[in-house]
């Protein structure tokens, strides 16, 4: 094209409008929205493998009993598995709450451990006097997940993460003018990555300079954002030669978190306390209704909104409690409350989700109502009506 000259309208492609970016964008819509009903049939069939479990415990003899609550502690490790990786592909509200770092990173200890590889040893090695944050659950333990990845690169293979926490206090005169706003305490939680060979079998291999280039350009980019969103700061430094360390500065909002033992569950009275059931699986609700039936109540079923209508119409009496699933065919669970709560005025009503994108059906309504997500076991499920019925 001669020098002066101006590219035709028809060659110069808006990004937005690129048939590249618009086919990825796409890919990406329709892969999130599989997965989120994959997860979303994969929790029910967790939470009926999980319930039946409950209802046999219930049951069953000491023998019995143990491989059972192994079975119960199983099904639960492979729900959070699902759930963490689920909320990696899945866009999903930002919801900042006051939270324990300590408590997130426990909790994801384990999917780290995996993410790292075999031949990469991960050390955990909190402050328990450690103070409270206010982020997102979801987007802490995709920091990190994402910094995992980038170690695992930067580490090409072998080596060892060591992930930390502790308060600390952060001064003006050690960053840039425009990078610390507001000096103060801060949660540091650091996450420090040396090579070096694990054992004789394992080939120790120096940081290459893509697997640096990687996690600063990268998992970096990644973990500098969900920080940011948090109100931190992100550094990266190097010492010791090839070791390397990451830390995320997270301002406190309050003092250390009391993770000391909870307190016992309420245990109301629950003679002629009467429960509805509303939900379409039957795999969901039939061990929950024995389940129930078992610990005292009286309980009725329903597959859906329209059932559960006709089902109160035919009872003679108070029903106490709707237990109901938030997205369901022809009736969602908001308008059956609405409906029964003008027939029954001191109605309390628990919420059943697989997907916490589905709270979003609530609407205004959501704020002060009680919603389980999926799977949950159902000694919580009893816990919760407990606390409904006290209150």
């Amino acid at each position: 094209m001669p020098d002066g000259a101006t590219r035709p309208a028809a060659d110069r492609r808006d990004p937005i409008q690129d048939p590249g970016v618009l086919l990825l964008a796409q890919r990406n819509d329709l892969v999130g929205n599989l997965a989120g009903t994959i997860a979303h049939r994969f929790n029910n069939l967790m939470m009926a493998i999980s319930s039946y479990a409950e209802v046999e415990i219930k049951k069953s003899g000491p023998a019995q009993r143990r491989n059972l609550e192994r079975l119960l502690n199983d099904t639960t490790r492979v729900a959070s598995l699902i759930q963490k990786l689920l909320a990696l592909t899945v866009s999903r509200e930002f919801c900042p709450q006051v939270l324990s770092v300590n408590s997130v990173l426990v909790g994801i200890g384990s999917l780290v451990e995996e993410m790292a590889g075999e031949h990469i040893a991960t050390a955990l090695r909190v402050d328990p006097s450690i103070q409270v944050v206010r982020a997102d659950v979801g987007e802490l333990e995709q920091l990190m997940l994402t910094l995992a990845l980038g170690a695992r690169s930067y580490l090409a293979g072998t080596g060892k993460i060591v992930i930390s926490t502790q308060n600390t206090l952060l001064e003006k005169k050690s960053f840039q003018p425009d990078e610390l706003s507001s000096p103060g305490t801060y949660v540091a939680i650091s996450v420090t990555c040396a090579p070096g060979a694990l054992d004789e079998q394992a080939t120790s291999q120096p940081a290459g300079e893509a697997g640096a280039a990687d996690l600063q350009s990268q998992a970096g980019a990644a973990a500098r954002e969900i920080v940011r969103r948090a109100g931190g700061i992100f550094r990266t430094s190097y010492f010791g030669g090839q070791c390397m360390e990451c830390t995320a500065y997270l301002p406190v909002c309050g003092p250390a978190a009391d993770e000391s033992q909870p307190a016992p569950p309420v245990r109301t009275a629950v003679a002629g306390n009467t429960i509805l059931v509303v939900e379409d699986d039957d795999a969901v609700r039939v061990p929950a209704a024995e389940f129930l039936k078992m610990e005292g109540f009286k309980v009725l079923q329903a597959k859906n909104g329209e059932e559960a209508l006709n089902v109160a119409e035919r009872h003679q009496g108070q029903i106490d409690v709707l237990i109901t699933d938030i997205l369901m065919p022809d009736m969602n669970g908001p308008e059956v409350a609405q409906r029964l709560a003008q027939i029954y005025p001191r109605l309390r009503t628990l919420y059943m989700s697989g997907n916490s994108e589905h709270t979003s059906a609530l609407g205004p309504l959501q704020g002060g109502l009680a919603v389980l997500q999926k799977p949950f076991r159902l000694n919580k499920l009893n816990e919760q009506i407990r606390e409904l019925l006290a209150n």
